[in-house]
């Protein structure tokens, strides 16, 4: 049986929901699907998330579609943060199937995050920052 609880540290993004399995005392973290990504159910180290700096570098960028301009800051702030080593550059375990998508740890949280662009001709542009999944990551 699992019971919800509050947030102690928003870490995947701004509509998370905790939830405590009261028979193992395991808290498990929820974020609803946002097509085309999925959700998220996945287990929360609480105490490693509230002994992490605040905040950590990659959760700073808002999680969802994103347009071309904010993309193209969001490469300039990733570049920076790859140089000053707080951020590590990963090779997609899977790939969209259009576009490009480039994956992201971060290295204070070690939260995934990838960045995948479509810019689509006749077609709209599809430019999003998501949370990867543990279940994708593997």
């Amino acid at each position: 049986m699992v019971r919800k609880i509050p947030v102690l540290k928003k870490v995947w993004s701004a509509y998370e929901e905790w939830f405590l399995d009261t028979a193992t005392g395991e808290v498990y973290v929820y974020c609803a699907p946002d097509a085309p990504s999925f959700g998220i159910w996945e287990r929360v180290d609480v105490l490693k998330h509230l002994n992490s700096p605040d905040p950590a570098p990659l959760s700073v960028f808002r999680v969802g579609p994103i347009s071309a301009i904010a993309a193209h800051v969001m490469k300039m702030k990733l570049e920076d943060l790859l140089k000053r080593d707080l951020v590590e550059e990963l090779i997609p375990r899977r790939t969209s199937g259009h576009g490009t998508e480039k994956w992201f740890k971060d290295k204070v949280s070690s939260i995934i995050y990838r960045l995948s662009e479509y810019y689509g001709l006749g077609e709209p542009d599809d430019i999003r920052w998501e949370v990867v999944s543990q279940k994708d990551s593997r």
